[in-house]
């Protein structure tokens, strides 16, 4: 700045001292029309200028952009005209609202909120504060520490609802059939379904109608059934091979028998007649085994009225040939249902047992008792069955209950010991992908 007002000085001569006072007193002038403050008016030290202000930067449109030149004599004051002396002051208070926030952004970066979203102390500014504390416990609690795989043998679960019968002419003996066979199952690690049907009582008993259980032999009345129904509508009868395998199958269990009616039937005969009898919770079982089939109490018991009723599914001819087979069931596999069955009634049975690495036994007895003007039908599903005896006594002490109920006052027959050998499985099931 001092070297450009020598050049001034040098050129101008004489004329210096006329210049200073016209430019002093158009400044004053200015100030004097301006509501600055006269401290406003302090300029800067020589050679440097504010920050962020364009030192030859002016307001003043008639004043040239060129300040060297010598036609510009007035340029080196445009900074200091009050219209450039609010620049900087108007620019400061432009950003002065942002920049209070502006130096903490940096020392705060997004990322840093995410680590901290998980911990506790910022559980009590949500509104289910009280939940969050039990939350980080969960991970270390295991799910099968709930139900470890022993448990699934020795330990039945809860049921879901409690014994349920229903009359409408005898009220009376519905209530006490539910709680008789509440107490019977009472105290027992069997996991049980129970199905009662007694049309002249009117009464049905429900326990855990829906709950699937693998079939093991007790769908070998369904085979059967599907067997004769196929026939009936071929119109023909039963050829003498599949007489003799549908006898085997029944009487005496025979599970080869039961694979070839299995695999000449098929699956499509099978669906058709699960159709027809309405047992929509029976699932046939993959791969060739039968003894997989899921079944329910529900539908063992529409089977069993099948054959016990005239229907027309079942023609009578076929429901007099599966009763009668079920009838003569070998003396060692007539267990289960029959306990405490009248001297006076036909037992027609059919039972099964199988063990697998998961629920222990499954001990499972259907069977229709008939005899002059009394029909009447239960089935017993059990499994967590320890060993194929226990499972046998929790059937049978619920069997007891519901005949000495339906029939009071009248004998019973000895109960049946299952055979040495029917401490066996019912069928041989190898070790499946995805099948425990």
């Amino acid at each position: 700045m001092m070297n450009r007002d020598l050049q001034f000085i040098v050129y101008l001569g004489g004329g210096l001292a006329m210049t200073l006072r016209r430019g002093v007193a158009r400044v004053a002038a200015a100030v004097a029309a301006s509501a600055v403050p006269v401290s406003c008016l302090a300029l800067p030290a020589s050679g440097a200028h504010q920050p962020g202000i364009a030192p030859h930067t002016s307001h003043t449109s008639h004043i040239s952009q060129t300040p060297y030149t010598p036609y510009a004599p007035y340029a080196p004051y445009a900074p200091r005209t009050p219209h450039a002396l609010h620049t900087p002051h108007a620019s400061y208070v432009l950003h002065a609202p942002h920049t209070p926030y502006a130096p903490y952004l940096p020392h705060v970066p997004y990322g840093l909120y995410t680590t901290y979203v998980p911990h506790v102390p910022y559980a009590p500014h949500r509104s289910d504060a009280p939940h969050v504390p039990y939350v980080p416990y969960m991970p270390y609690v295991p799910h099968r520490t709930y139900r470890p795989y022993t448990s699934h043998v020795f330990r039945a679960p809860h049921a879901a609802s409690p014994v349920s019968c229903s009359s409408s002419r005898q009220p009376a003996l519905a209530a006490k059939l539910a709680a008789d066979i509440q107490a019977a199952r009472s105290g027992r690690v069997s996991s049980v379904a129970v199905g009662v049907d007694d049309p002249g009582a009117g009464l049905v008993c429900w326990f855990n109608p829906s709950a699937p259980f693998d079939s093991a032999s007790v769908v070998k009345v369904t085979i059967l059934a599907a067997l004769l129904r196929t026939a009936t509508a071929q119109h023909r009868y039963l050829t003498q091979r599949e007489a003799s395998l549908a006898t085997a199958m029944i009487t005496r269990s025979d599970n080869n028998a039961t694979s070839a009616l299995w695999a000449e039937l098929g699956p499509g005969a099978l669906r058709n007649f699960l159709s027809l009898a309405r047992m929509t919770q029976t699932s046939l079982g993959q791969g060739g085994y039968w003894g997989l089939t899921q079944i329910t109490a529900h539908d063992e018991i529409l089977l069993l009225r099948l054959l016990a009723s005239p229907n027309p599914v079942l023609g009578n001819t076929s429901r007099s040939y599966a009763l009668g087979l079920m009838a003569r069931v070998v003396p060692a596999q007539r267990w289960g249902v029959p306990a405490g069955a009248p001297v006076s009634l036909t037992t027609h049975v059919k039972n099964g047992w199988l063990p697998r690495s998961t629920h222990g036994w499954r001990i499972h007895s259907i069977g229709c008792f008939t005899g002059p003007g009394r029909t009447y039908s239960i089935v017993v599903l059990t499994q967590d069955n320890p060993t194929m005896a226990y499972g046998v006594s929790s059937v049978e002490a619920i069997a007891r209950v519901i005949h000495r109920d339906l029939n009071p006052g009248a004998t019973s027959a000895p109960p049946a010991a299952p055979a040495r050998a029917a401490d066996t499985p019912d069928e041989d099931i190898p070790p499946q992908p995805g099948i425990p």
